[in-house]
This record gives C-alpha cells, sequence and structure tokens, in this order.
C-alpha cells in the first residue's frame, strides 16, 4: 500500500462539501477543475442552456465553463442522472482527469485522443479514446471499467508515465475490460519505453474477444506486477519491457496469444504463468500457425524468477530463456487433456533450470519441419530435469539437444519420447551430461528415441537407462556410481541395439562390457587408473594349463613396447569346480564351475609375456584377450 499512499498524494485530492466529489486540485494556478453535472443542478433540475451531452457546452459543468488544455476535469454521476456519452474535442490535454461510474448510470468517452500530464483517477466508465497518462494514473476498485471500441475511436492508454491497477478486482462489475475494433488497430493498454505499468493487489484485464485481431496489453517499458494476482484474459499479451514480478507475486496469461520480446527481461523472484494460450496467433511472416506464445528471441531471467507453461499453453517462435531463473513446463493431473506444447525452437541458457513434469504430458512437437520456429527443437545449455513419475512426449522429427555444459536428470518412473514411430524418430542428443538418477520405484525409460550421446551419460547407483524402439549410439563418458564388482556384472543401458561404445568409464577400475542390446560394468583385478584402453580387442590366443602350472600368451600386438602393464580379459573355459588363478602383476583370484571372464591388469614380462598359472587340481583352458595398456 505504499504506492497507493505516494499516489494519493501526489494527487492533491480534495473534498467538495455540496458534491461529496473527490476532486484533484490543478497544479497550475491558472487552471480550473471542471466537474461534469450533465447540465442538473443538485437539486435534479435542468440548468437553462444546457443540453446534458456535450463538452463545449459550459451549462454542462461546474463552475460553468468549458474545460480546455491545461485544466481538470471530473466525470462523475449523481443517482439521479442517466447515462452520460461525452465526446473529448481535439487538442485536449489535462492537467488531471478523474472518470467514475454510478450504479445508476455511466460514463462513456469517445471523441478525439486526450493527453493526461498529472494524475489520472478511473474507477468506472467506458472509455473509447486513446488517453495518455503522462503522469500518474490510477485504476481503483469502483464499477467496469471498459476500454472498447466506440465511433471509429479505440479506447486505449498509452502510459508514459506511470499507471497503478490497485485491487481492481475480477467480478464481472470491478474489472477492466477490453475489447478490440474490426480494423485491428492498436487497442488495450500499451506502456511505452520509459513508462510503467504497477499492479497491487488482485486485477482481471479481460478482452471480449479472442483471438484474431485481439485486444492488446503490450508493455514496451515496465510492468510491476507487486503483490498477489494479476490475470490478462483474453487479450493479446506482448512483453518487449522489463517484467518485474516480486516474490509470491503471480501474473497470469490466459486464452490469449502472447508475444515474447527480443531482449525481453523477466525479473523479480514471481512467477509469470501461461495456460490455455489461444490456438492462433500470426507469426513474423503473417502466417496464421498454431500456437499461443510466440517468442521473437531470447529473454532474460533473473532473480529465480519462474515462468511456467501449464495446461493447453503452446510455445512457437525462435529464442528463449537465460539468467538465473526457471522455466517450468508442466501440467497437474486433472488439469485438462493435454499439457504444455513447445512447437518452438527452444533454448535454456547456461544459468536457467528448465523443468519438465507433472500428472499431465507435455510434448515437444514439430508443426511446420521448414518453418523456423515451428520444427519442435529444445536445446539445453544449463540444467533440466524431468521430474519423477512424469512423461515427456517428443513427437516425431523433433531435436533435443544436451549441449555442452548442460545436464537432462532423469527421475525414477520417468518416460521420455513414446511419440510416433519410426520413419522421422524423434532424436535426443547429449553432448553434456544425461544423469539417471538415484530414487525409489521403476528405471527412467527412453522409447521410440534415436538416442545418441557423446558426452557424459551418468548412472546412479543400482539404476540403469532403459531404452525401447529405437538404436542407442554410444561414446563419450560412461560415469557409473556404485559400479560393478570384478565377480559380478551390472547392467547401466538396455536397449533393442547397442551401436559403439564409450570412449571412457568413471571412476577407474572398472571396464564396459557390450553385448547386442546390453551395456555392462564389471570390475577391474589389479590397480588401473584413468580410462579404460579402448581400440579393437586382439586375442593372445587358448591354451591348455597344466595343474599347479602356468602359461606364457605373448602380448606384443595393439600395445607399446614401453608399456609395462596391459588390460586383458582372461576366460576359463568350461571349468570343472572352483579354480585359483594367479596372473603376473595382479592379486590371485577364483573363478567357479563353468566359463568365467576377469578383466586384469597385467605385468608384461620380458614386456612381451602376460602370464596365468592354473592353482587347482586339474588342467583348465585359458583364454586371454588384449584390451590394451594400461
Amino acid at each position: 500500500m505504499g504506492a497507493l499512499r505516494t499516489l494519493t498524494a501526489a494527487m492533491a485530492l480534495t473534498v467538495s462539501a455540496a458534491s461529496a466529489t473527490i476532486v484533484p486540485t490543478s497544479s497550475a494556478t491558472a487552471a480550473t477543475t471542471y466537474i461534469w453535472n450533465q447540465g442538473w443542478d443538485d437539486a435534479g433540475n435542468s440548468i437553462p442552456g444546457s443540453d446534458h451531452r456535450s463538452w463545449d457546452n459550459a451549462k454542462n459543468w461546474s463552475p460553468q465553463g468549458v474545460p480546455g488544455p491545461g485544466d481538470s476535469v471530473v466525470l462523475e454521476q449523481a443517482p439521479f442522472q442517466g447515462a452520460t456519452t461525452l465526446t473529448v474535442p481535439e487538442g485536449m490535454v489535462l492537467d488531471s482527469f478523474v472518470v467514475r461510474g454510478s450504479t445508476t448510470g455511466n460514463v462513456y468517452l469517445q471523441g478525439a485522443p486526450l493527453r493526461v500530464t498529472g494524475s489520472f483517477d478511473w474507477t468506472g466508465g467506458q472509455i473509447g479514446i486513446p488517453i495518455e497518462v503522462a503522469g500518474t494514473g490510477r485504476l481503483a476498485a469502483g464499477q467496469v471499467k471498459s476500454l472498447a471500441y466506440l465511433a471509429g475511436r479505440v479506447g486505449m492508454l498509452k502510459v508514459t508515465g506511470s499507471l497503478l491497477l490497485d485491487d481492481i478486482g475480477t467480478a464481472d462489475d470491478q474489472r477492466l475490460t477490453t475489447t478490440p475494433d474490426a480494423q485491428g488497430d492498436e487497442d488495450g493498454i500499451y506502456v511505452a519505453p520509459g513508462g510503467e505499468l504497477r499492479t497491487e493487489g488482485t486485477n482481471l484485464v479481460a478482452g471480449t474477444n479472442c483471438c484474431v485481431d485481439p485486444a492488446r496489453v503490450v508493455i514496451d517499458g515496465t510492468l510491476h506486477v507487486g503483490t498477489g494476482t494479476t490475470t490478462v484474459r483474453a487479450a493479446e499479451l506482448g512483453l518487449h519491457g522489463t517484467t518485474r514480478i516480486v516474490p509470491d507475486a503471480t501474473l497470469v496469461s490466459t486464452v490469449g496469444p502472447v508475444r515474447l520480446g527480443d531482449g525481453a527481461r523477466y525479473i523479480g523472484g514471481g512467477t509469470l504463468d501461461f495456460t490455455a494460450t489461444a490456438a492462433v496467433v500470426t507469426n513474423p511472416a503473417q502466417e496464421r500457425v498454431p500456437g499461443g506464445i510466440l517468442m521473437e528471441g531470447m529473454g532474460e531471467l533473473a532473480d529465480g524468477t519462474r515462468i511456467h507453461l501449464g495446461p493447453a499453453a503452446k510455445l512457437t517462435g525462435v529464442g528463449g530463456f537465460d539468467g538465473p531463473g526457471t522455466l517450468d513446463v508442466s501440467a497437474p493431473a486433472g488439469s485438462g487433456s493435454q499439457g504444455a506444447v513447445i512447437h518452438a525452437d527452444l533454448t535454456t541458457g547456461a544459468a536457467t533450470r528448465l523443468r519438465l513434469g507433472g500428472g499431465v504430458p507435455s510434448r515437444l512437437e514439430a508443426w511446420k519441419a521448414d518453418l523456423p520456429g515451428y520444427q519442435g527443437v529444445l536445446r539445453v545449455e544449463g540444467e533440466a530435469e524431468l521430474a519423477a513419475g512424469s512423461a515427456f512426449v517428443t513427437q516425431a522429427r523433433t531435436r533435443t539437444v544436451i549441449a555442452r555444459g548442460g545436464s537432462l536428470r532423469l527421475e525414477p518412473r520417468t518416460t521420455w519420447g513414446n511419440g510416433d514411430c519410426c520413419l522421422a524418430p524423434a532424436r535426443l542428443t547429449n553432448d553434456g551430461t544425461l544423469t539417471v538418477a538415484a530414487g525409489a520405484g521403476a528405471d527412467p525409460k527412453v522409447v521410440r528415441v534415436d538416442l545418441r550421446t557423446t558426452g557424459v551419460l551418468s548412472v546412479a547407483a543400482g539404476r540403469q537407462l532403459r531404452t525401447e524402439d529405437q538404436p542407442v549410439r554410444l561414446g563419450g563418458t560412461l560415469q557409473v556410481s556404485g559400479g560393478g564388482a570384478p565377480d559380478k556384472e551390472r547392467a547401466v543401458v538396455t536397449g533393442q541395439k547397442i551401436i559403439g561404445s564409450f570412449a571412457c568409464v568413471r571412476p577407474s577400475g572398472q571396464v564396459a562390457t557390450y553385448t547386442a542390446t546390453r551395456v555392462s560394468v564389471t570390475g577391474v583385478i589389479g590397480s588401473l587408473t584413468g580410462c579404460p584402453p579402448r581400440g579393437k580387442p586382439v586375442s593372445l590366443g587358448t591354451k591348455k594349463v597344466a595343474k599347479k602350472s602356468s602359461a606364457r600368451f605373448t602380448a606384443t600386438k595393439g600395445v607399446s613396447t614401453k608399456a609395462t602393464k596391459v588390460l586383458v580379459a582372461v576366460t576359463v573355459v568350461k571349468a570343472k569346480g572352483v579354480v585359483k588363478i594367479a596372473v603376473d602383476g595382479a592379486p590371485a583370484f577364483t573363478v567357479g564351475k563353468g566359463t568365467t571372464t576377469r578383466y586384469v591388469v597385467a605385468k608384461r614380462v620380458k614386456k612381451k609375456f602376460v602370464v596365468v598359472g592354473n592353482g587347482g587340481k586339474k588342467p583348465i583352458t585359458v583364454k586371454v584377450t588384449m584390451l590394451g595398456a594400461a
């Protein structure tokens, strides 16, 4: 309420004893404050010479006279007066202006544009002209306030100074309504560069026609949401300047299109909430396209501000958000048949957190493959997560890229993909970090998605990444928590088809093994530092090793002559029972009955041989494969 006290003081209000009307005192000594009496005296008698309707009839004003530039005007009706339709003459610049409705009548303002240099106070009535608020303005609770198309003019508030929406409410007889004209002119509220629109409490700005040529609320200056919730409904919201929303406050845009300007700022720490955005907007190419929120470039997030794409919100265009804030794409269960839809080429910057989730799946969808801004492209340069128990649907031809330095975290019980298949499947490319997170419940799944990883795939202890219906192309680093033991493999990736291999496995002491449909990790016997050697495995042969004896395997292929240690796979074939195996340079280990493979860091005897000893009481067959220098 501090802002309200400041505005009230600035208006220098006085009270007329005769009419109990709040009258702003003019700041210019020669100016006059005129009160509209519609040509009636206080007893309800018609004043001789009045016509009860004309601005330029002196008998319609108190004191008698015609308001001119520099004067102040109060439009307010006594209970016995009917509705007033008043035509503003050309060139009118007022020092202050008060417009109030009543319970028995209303004020309808038409005519020429008007400029207010001091205070503007509006609690009810219909304005069908452009009014420039160059000083300080206030819209307060009272009767319904309507910006409307009247007599060839457009109802518009142009704010070059400061305008406050002061808890005007949401009821039909309180809210601010704005009606578009059929000519598609600028109508609604326009905040010019340097101007500021402030809101306090609960406010509703409601359009009455959506969404071809809707009324507009356009911010090229600053929008400050101070407390409570301000809603723009069924009108186009254009955010091109600075939108400041304080913590715990919310700006809602619903049932109307939105334009987010290149270089726009979203600060303050509150929430900007988009739901059920209009089904049609005009893109820069002047095409009618689906989507309600059109990005025109990159915007700045700051102060932990949250942008929420809720149920039935549609995002289009080329751009995104960067800075310390959150883009939340989520729709709670029971919120409708679909979540948010992203047609856009969307980038979330290095400092921005992207949260995907909710009980109703949102989706990435390509509307037109040849139209930028409608191709369904998501580029993650910061942190992203798919919340536990959620799904994010990626349709055919869409592309998601986790950029270098970016990350995507898949929580338990999540599904990524599951869209159309299979001639042009969705693609998920990981050049940053893709994390399979710890937690209770089923492992995350990537379904009907062409998954390619060249960055880091990080898998928590006891978890694995499950993929379905499309190949997985591997590269980069596999980071595993709680990796496999030397005597036990642990699956970390399963899929329809495994293509390629990881360049490195972290932490040290583990090695990845591959089948056509699975990647597993197992511990290494001996000391392995750094990444496991990568290259084509080289067979060193298969030999029978007598009991209590050893065999040499020539290990010169595929490694430098300077290498003193090598990583080898030692396979004991069809052992009859438990056998103790000794490999020079590594701790002894045992294998059980059957065929068993262990990965061992072995010393190269004379830089040439790997020696494998049989500590058992029966001969064994041993196969050794060279994996590289260790």
